[in-house]
Order: C-alpha cells, then structure tokens, then sequence
C-alpha cells in the first residue's frame, strides 16, 4: 500500500502521529536553546548552571518517563492525549511567569518530561500499535513532525520575541497549545473512534508480561547504543549550536539555512525509510539506520508497545541528559569541535556494529531461534 491509499483509508490517526510529533518541539532542546541566552540574562546564569539545571531537568523527566508512559496502555487515548497537551502547555505557562530560577526549572523540566518525552511516546506508539502491515510508512508518515517543526517553529517563536517579548511568546505556546493542538487532536481521535476503541480493548492483555521483562533480553542491551547515540549526540551539538558555529567560522544565517536543509532532509529520509522498514523490519535494519522510535515492538508485540516504548524513551530522554554536561566540559576544558565531532561519529558506529547480534539475520546464521513480535522472553 503506498502512502497515499494509507493517506486515504487511515487519515486522522495519521494526521493525529504527526500532529504530535510535531507539538514535541516545544520541549526540544533546538527549541529551549533559542531562549538560552535570555535565561542567562534574565535569572543571572552561568553558562555551566543553566547546563546543570537543564541536564538535571532531563534526567527527573526521564526517571518518570516509565510510569508516566506505560499509563497509555490502559487508559483512553483521548484523555491520555489531553492530560499530556494540558501539562505541555502548564510548562510553558511556568516559564513565561517564572519570577525565580526555580520555577523556570520546574518549567524546563515539565518541557523536556512532557514535550520530548510523553507526546513522542504518543506518536510513535499510537502509529507502532495500530499499524501492522503498513507500521513503516505510519511511523515515516507520523515522524515528518519533527522536521517541519525544526523548519518552521524556531523563526516564528523568534518572529514573537522580537514583536512581543520572550515571556509573552512562551504564553502563546501555551496558548496555542490548548486552544489549536488539543482542539485538532481530539477531533483527530473522534473521527476514528473505531480504532480509538480496539486500542482501549486490546490495550491490557492478561499475558502476565511486565515492562521488567525488557530488562532480561540480552537483545535489549545491543539495542541500547543504536537506540541512545543519535540523541545522545544531537543534544550536545544543538545546546552549543552558537559555539559550533563560532568555531567553524560560520554565521547565525548559516546555522539557520542548516537547520532548514537537516530537517527537509529528515523529512525525506522520513518518507524514504518507512517502505523499507515495513519490507525488511527495523530490527534487520537497526545496526545500519538508527531508529529508534521503531525497535521496541519489533520484539514483544504491538499489545505492549506502550510498556516497551515508555522504558526506552526513559533511557533515550536520560542520555539526553548527559550529553549537555559532557561537551560542556569538554569544551570548558579546550577540547575543539573536531575531536569532539570525530568522537560523535565513532559512538554511532561503534553503536552499530554493537547491535548486529540482536538482527533476526544474524540469529538465521548462527541457527538459533528468532523470537519474534508474537514471542516474549520470560
């Protein structure tokens, strides 16, 4: 099925993925980063501090990450998705009017935990659980999200800063998010309440499988670099955009032509990939592709993708985390952007090749039985 027969039979549930993952700007780090510098100004930062303070509000977020996640499997999608766009927009809210340092941690770590965590997980587990057949091209479909709100948000929230101020621009992300994106969302989900509907039946299945079990498939944890180093890696280099670009010689034109070429290129890529996934699986692609949002229910069955999804996206937000500090102190220690650039790409292809025994093809060669998305490891 190409994609737009799928467009055509399937479209408010592909609509409501990319909705979502679109709306995950807000808590995205080349998001928050165009407000970095007020925040210095604003609250009497050091660089270092604000570093520590955003590192450690990723890391809370993460550590909530899997009961706040898992709670998809078992409550309605509609009511899921409007406890997690209201929180996004309570965030928002707390750092337009934060008066102290505090409340604007509390602000940042409400953006990282509910924006780049818990409406990614919506997407992606709503488009990995209803889609089967055609789960590629619905994740691909859905993941175009992310680019177009790398190309458009970041000169539009600049647009408002200039007209407004930066605190009356983070109070119309706020509202627009419940006056525009929660609206949509929810007549997304009422124009397929049918599918809405098997989720909520199939959403609990009396198998007797825990998240836990994840922890016990030696698969999992040749996964873990594939699924962690993009992120990783993305985060550092997004944070310390502006000292990238002083290093190289380049202008905040330059950066901002980049970002536009990164996220149309995703958004190809995004399109391109999906036919491939649904052909050969993720988990056959994981060491040459790194797609995250794609390896959990490849193993454990899409009735658990929320349980599965929720724990990785916990360890994908957590590495996150790190990366701040890391290059922080990389940098603060004179450490130039090409070693730190070489030691990026080394990660991911070190990350690679350690996911290779967890492919269905290598399992083939080495004859020993696939566990594939029907079977659990117990």
């Amino acid at each position: 099925m190409n994609y737009f027969r799928l467009l055509r039979q399937e479209g408010p549930l592909l609509w409501f993925g990319l909705v979502t993952a679109l709306s995950t700007s807000f808590g995205q780090t080349f998001f928050i980063a165009l407000s970095v510098p007020v925040f210095l100004r604003e609250f009497e930062l050091g660089e270092a501090q604000f570093g520590l303070l955003y590192s450690m509000a990723t890391l809370l977020g993460a550590l909530a990450l899997p009961y706040t996640g898992s709670l998809i499997d078992r409550t309605s999608l509609p009511r899921y998705t409007a406890v997690v766009v209201c929180a996004l927009a309570g965030a928002s809210l707390l750092v337009a009017v934060s008066p102290h340092v505090v409340v604007l941690a509390a602000g940042i770590l409400g953006l990282r935990m509910v924006g780049q965590g818990l409406l990614a997980h919506v997407s992606m587990t709503v488009m990995a659980r209803e889609f089967h057949q055609n789960r590629g091209k619905a994740l691909g479909f859905a993941s175009l999200g992310y680019p177009l709100g790398e190309a458009l948000l970041p000169a539009l929230f600049a647009g408002l800063v200039y007209l407004i101020s930066w605190r009356a621009a983070w109070l119309a992300v706020a509202a627009i998010l419940l006056l525009v994106v929660l609206p949509g969302l929810l007549l997304l989900l009422r124009k397929h309440s049918g599918k809405v509907a098997a989720v909520e039946q199939t959403a609990e299945p009396n198998d007797g499988f825990h998240a836990r079990m994840i922890w016990r498939d030696w698969r999992l944890y040749c996964l873990l670099p594939a699924i962690l180093a993009l992120p990783f890696v993305q985060t550092g280099l997004f944070l310390y955009q502006l000292p990238l670009a002083e290093s190289k010689g380049w202008s905040a034109a330059l950066i901002a032509s980049a970002f536009t070429a990164y996220a149309l290129s995703r958004a190809l890529s995004s399109i391109a990939v999906g036919p491939v996934i649904d052909r050969f699986s993720a988990a056959r692609l994981a060491p040459i592709y790194l797609l995250p949002n794609a390896i959990g229910f490849e193993f454990y069955g899409p009735e658990h993708v929320g349980k599965v999804r929720s724990a990785i996206t916990s360890l994908v937000v957590m590495s996150t985390a790190g990366a701040p500090l890391i290059l922080g102190f990389l940098l603060q220690r004179g450490t130039g952007f090409p070693a730190i650039l070489l030691g990026g790409i080394g990660v991911m292809l070190l990350a690679s090749l350690l996911a290779i025994p967890a492919t269905p093809w290598f399992q083939s060669v080495r004859g020993s039985t696939w566990l594939g998305a029907t079977r659990t490891r117990s």
